[in-house]
C-alpha cells in the first residue's frame, strides 16, 4: 500500500470514529440509543440480501420501504434497519453505514455517479412500520401538472436543498414521526436536519408551491454541478453554494427551463462565478436569445480569454458599477 492510500485509509477511518461518535452522542440524550438505519434504493446495493437476512435472524427489524410508484418497482424501495447501538452488531451496521456515506461522496464515487448507497439516520420513538408507512406517502406528492412527483429524499444532497426550500410546517410534514434525521453531508460532516416544533405533523400532503418545484429543480442542476466540479477535483466553496439557489432563480427569470439549459447555467456560476450573468457579455446573449436557442449555444461563441475574464469579475468592465449595483 503506497503511503497516499494509506494515508487515506487512517482518514477515513478516524471519519468514521468521528461520525460514529457524534451519532452516539445524540442518541445519548435519548432513553434508549435507537434510531431507523435508511439505505438508498435497494438496486444500488448498501446491503446485501445475505447480510438483511442475517440481521433479521439476529432480532434486527428491516422492512423495505414501499415506493408506490408507476415508474418504480422493489428494486428501488430503499430498506428501513431499526438499530439499537447498545449491540455490538447494530453498532457495527451502523459504521459499515457511515462509511459508505462518506465513500459516496468521494471523487471517484462521483465520476462513476452511482448515487447514495446510505439515506440517513432517523431518530424516532415509534415502531419501524409507522416510519417505512410514512415515508412511503411523503416520498410521492402531487404534481401541478396530474400524478405524483417522487422527492429525492434517498440523497443527502437533495435532502439538503429540500430542507432549504421547505418551510417549517413543510419540514415537519416532511419529517412526521422522525424527530431527526441524520446524514453526512458534501463536507464529510454530520449533519442532522431537526423537526421543527408545533408544525402540522399528521398531514400526508406538503402543499408544494409551482416556485418550489422549480426550485426543487434547480436543486437537482445545482448538485450535478458539483458533483461534476468535485470528479474533476475543481475547489468548491460552501460561500459559492450558498450563492447558487440565487443564481438559479435569475436562469429561470431568463427563460431557461430546460434541463440541459439550467444544468449548463449550474455549472458556469459554479464553474465561473455565481454572478456570472451580471456581466455585459452574457447580459448580451442572455436577452439575444430566442426561445428556440439553448444557453449553451448562446454563449458558445465565448473564448477561454472571455470566461477568465467573466472569472475575474464582470466590476473591471464597468469601473462605475457599485456594490449597490452589483447586489
Amino acid at each position: 500500500m503506497s503511503p497516499e492510500s494509506r494515508s487515506r485509509q487512517l482518514m477515513n477511518a478516524t471519519l468514521i470514529e468521528s461520525c460514529a461518535d457524534t451519532l452516539h452522542r445524540h442518541l445519548a440524550k435519548q432513553k434508549e440509543r435507537r434510531c431507523v438505519l435508511l439505505t438508498g434504493p435497494a438496486e444500488l446495493g448498501a446491503f446485501s440480501q445475505d447480510r438483511l437476512d442475517e440481521c433479521k435472524a439476529a432480532g434486527i427489524a428491516v422492512s423495505p420501504v414501499r415506493v408506490k410508484h408507476p415508474n418504480l418497482d422493489a428494486s428501488y424501495w430503499p430498506h428501513a434497519i431499526a438499530l439499537d447501538l447498545d449491540r455490538s452488531r447494530d453498532a457495527d451496521l451502523a459504521r459499515a453505514a457511515i462509511r459508505m456515506s462518506l465513500e459516496d461522496w468521494q471523487p471517484e464515487a462521483l465520476r462513476q455517479a452511482h448515487g447514495h448507497r446510505i439515506a440517513g439516520f432517523l431518530c424516532t420513538d415509534v415502531p419501524l412500520f409507522e416510519v417505512c408507512r410514512h415515508l412511503s406517502r411523503v416520498m410521492l406528492q402531487p404534481s401541478p401538472g396530474g400524478g405524483h412527483r417522487l422527492l429525492s429524499l434517498l440523497d443527502p444532497a437533495a435532502l439538503e436543498g429540500i430542507w432549504r426550500i421547505f418551510n417549517a410546517d413543510q419540514q415537519t410534514t416532511l419529517c412526521g414521526p422522525v424527530e431527526e434525521w441524520h446524514v453526512v453531508d458534501r463536507w464529510f460532516d454530520w449533519s442532522v436536519h431537526v423537526r421543527p416544533e408545533g408544525g402540522l405533523e399528521g398531514r400526508r400532503a406538503l402543499g408544494i408551491t409551482v416556485s418550489q418545484w422549480s426550485d426543487l429543480g434547480n436543486v437537482r442542476a445545482i448538485n450535478r454541478a458539483w458533483a461534476k466540479a468535485v470528479s474533476k477535483c475543481l475547489p468548491v466553496s460552501a460561500q459559492t453554494m450558498d450563492e447558487l439557489p440565487a443564481a438559479m432563480q435569475r436562469a429561470r427569470q431568463y427563460g431557461l427551463h430546460e434541463a440541459a439549459d439550467l444544468d449548463a447555467f449550474a455549472w458556469h456560476a459554479l464553474s465561473v462565478r455565481p454572478d456570472f450573468d451580471r456581466d455585459p457579455r452574457i447580459q448580451t446573449r442572455l436577452i439575444a436569445r430566442d426561445s428556440e436557442t439553448t444557453y449553451s449555444l448562446s454563449v458558445a461563441d465565448l473564448n477561454p480569454t472571455d470566461w477568465e475574464a467573466i472569472r475575474r469579475g464582470w466590476e473591471a468592465v464597468n469601473p462605475e458599477t457599485t456594490d449597490k449595483d452589483h447586489a
